[in-house]
């Protein structure tokens, strides 16, 4: 179900606080920096923000690009910790974030 009111607001608090801290850890060589390139990779984490399991939703098409954009989640891990009433979501359904979003 879609979360609304205060739920919502926080959840996307959360959210972009993730997308800035992963991002933190995303690198390119110089040959890629202007590609135009984008994907998306889904993230599961636990309860201590730690990565359970990411996969590509929607690659670049270029394997280096994607391969840096799961090397970033994956030196990100542990994430900050989500609220406890997000726990659930996380661990289930995941997260999306965008590279270079």
């Amino acid at each position: 179900t879609e979360l609304t009111g205060l739920d919502r607001l926080q959840n996307e608090n959360y959210l972009s606080s993730v997308k800035k801290h992963a991002h933190q850890f995303w690198e390119l060589p110089d040959w890629l920096q202007d590609s135009g390139l984008s994907a998306k990779v889904r993230v599961h984490i636990d309860s201590q923000g730690v990565v359970i399991k990411r996969y590509m939703v929607a690659g670049s098409g270029n394997a280096q690009f994607d391969e840096k954009v799961l090397e970033a989640v994956d030196k990100a891990s542990p994430f900050p910790s989500p609220p406890e009433k997000f726990v659930d979501r996380l661990e289930i359904q995941g997260m999306d974030l965008g590279f270079p979003e």
